[in-house]
């Protein structure tokens, strides 16, 4: 079963998506400093991150994977109330 995290600081953008993909294994993260540690402690095979979180946005949490040689392609997923 494939394995995807959702970090997103919205509980109902986390389901909402978590919902989308039923065939996945999801874990989901409140914030990057939280999706950073089950990172490290899961074999993840995707990322989807919001830009603004608490404790750690988005952007610190793609450089941290980065940096880490954790991602082959990072990529970021924002998102913008009425848009």
């Amino acid at each position: 079963i494939p394995r995807v995290l959702i970090a997103d600081d919205e509980a109902g953008f986390r389901n909402l998506v978590k919902k989308a993909l039923p065939a996945f294994q999801v874990f989901e993260a409140e914030n990057g400093k939280i999706a950073l540690d089950l990172v490290h402690a899961e074999r993840l095979g995707l990322v989807i991150t919001d830009i603004k979180m608490p404790v750690m946005d988005g952007f610190a949490l793609q450089a941290a994977l980065r940096g880490a040689a954790i991602l082959q392609q990072p990529a970021a997923l924002g998102k913008e109330r009425g848009v």
